[in-house]
């Protein structure tokens, strides 16, 4: 493209819309982590949260939920800092998953990020339905 176009187009969107304009689109997942004032390392996340998988409690006593709700259906894991690697088996199927406590950011709220990373998707949906009602978030 010819560079005069091209700054004429930017003119006009900085006019139109302010210098914000042309900045460049940040992923609505950030792999920074949260720098809150007690250290605790959350990773902040843009995005959409549910009303299940968010809530004003402190990240430890989320953590505390997690672990309940884990152990109480049979699910068994491996907690590295505020990150859940999960497996769940029944039978001859499986389903391996992670549940990240994260900063919700706009908001001061702490949300669930639960990612399947094997198995079946409708046997993990089904897992997922089953177990977020039990967290007292």
């Amino acid at each position: 493209m010819d560079p005069a176009y091209m700054e004429e187009l930017a003119k006009r969107a900085t006019q139109q819309f302010g210098a914000q304009a042309l900045q460049p689109q940040q992923s609505p997942v950030s792999d920074e982590p949260y720098a809150d004032p007690e250290g605790m390392g959350l990773r902040l996340v843009k995005g959409l949260f549910n009303v299940a998988t968010s809530s004003s409690k402190h990240p430890s006593e989320i953590d505390e939920e997690i672990r309940r709700v884990l152990t109480m259906n049979a699910v068994s894991f491996r907690a590295n800092h505020w990150m859940f690697e999960c497996h769940w088996q029944k039978a001859d199927k499986s389903v391996v998953f992670t549940i990240e406590v994260c900063r919700i950011a706009t908001l001061p709220l702490f949300g669930l990020h639960l990612n399947r990373i094997a198995g079946e998707h409708w046997l993990y949906k089904a897992l997922c339905n089953e177990l977020t009602p039990q967290m007292k978030l």
